[in-house]
C-alpha cells in the first residue's frame, strides 16, 4: 500500500512496443516526480523485452508499477488488470504510442 494520497492513476498498456516505450518512459517520468501521481504499466504477454526495461526503470520509483499478462489478452483486459491495481481517485488511459 502506498504512503502517499494517489490522486491520479495514468494506465499504459503495451504490447511488443520496447521501441516506443523508451521515448514513452523519457516523456512520462516528469509526471512520476508528483506524489500525487501514479504510473501503471501492463504487458499484455509481449515477447520483446519491454517488460525488464521498464521493471528496471521503475525500480525505485515507489509511485510507478509493471505488470504482466501471461499471454496476448488484447489492450481492453490490460487496461481493466491496471484499473483493479489502480490506488488513484481518477483514472486516465495513456497508449504507448
Amino acid at each position: 500500500m502506498l504512503n502517499h494520497k494517489i490522486l491520479i492513476t495514468i494506465v499504459t498498456p503495451f504490447y511488443n512496443a520496447i521501441r516506443l516505450l523508451k521515448g514513452h518512459f523519457d516523456k512520462i517520468k516528469s509526471l512520476i516526480k508528483h506524489t500525487s501521481i501514479e504510473i501503471i504499466y501492463v504487458d499484455d504477454g509481449s515477447d520483446d523485452n519491454g517488460f525488464n526495461y521498464l521493471k528496471e526503470k521503475t525500480k525505485n520509483l515507489y509511485n510507478a508499477q509493471v505488470f504482466k499478462l501471461k499471454k496476448n489478452c488484447g489492450p481492453g483486459i490490460a487496461r481493466n488488470l491496471g484499473v483493479k491495481k489502480a490506488n488513484g481517485h481518477f483514472i486516465l488511459f495513456l497508449d504507448v504510442d
